[in-house]
């Protein structure tokens, strides 16, 4: 299996700025999840290998596809909340993380 995300879950102030950075050698994705909890099947489209969006609290972002050593644009939490998101590629091995604006 592919490492997952380093923190799985982030627990963050409001207005903090994150950025993703891929640590390992194969493509990988953050891309939102919308919902209270991850579905089973992957909801992550194919839309998600391009970058969108760039506030956590609005549906739809994705850092887009992110090869070894990438860094993803700056995104900023500018709302209360619990965040879901996954990676395209390995959604199905369990790479999904939880971001808790508070």
């Amino acid at each position: 299996m592919v490492g997952g995300f380093s923190p799985a879950l982030a627990v963050v102030a409001h207005g903090t700025v994150i950025q993703f950075h891929n640590q390992d050698g194969f493509n990988h994705t953050a891309s939102s999840v919308a919902g209270a909890s991850f579905p089973a099947k992957s909801p992550i489209g194919f839309g998600a290998l391009h970058q969108s969006g760039t506030d956590v609290a609005q549906a739809g972002w994705s850092t887009g596809l992110l090869t070894g050593g990438a860094f993803s644009v700056s995104f900023t939490t500018s709302a209360a909340g619990q965040f879901l998101y996954g990676c395209f590629y390995h959604y199905p091995d369990g790479m999904r993380g939880v971001i808790i604006v508070q």
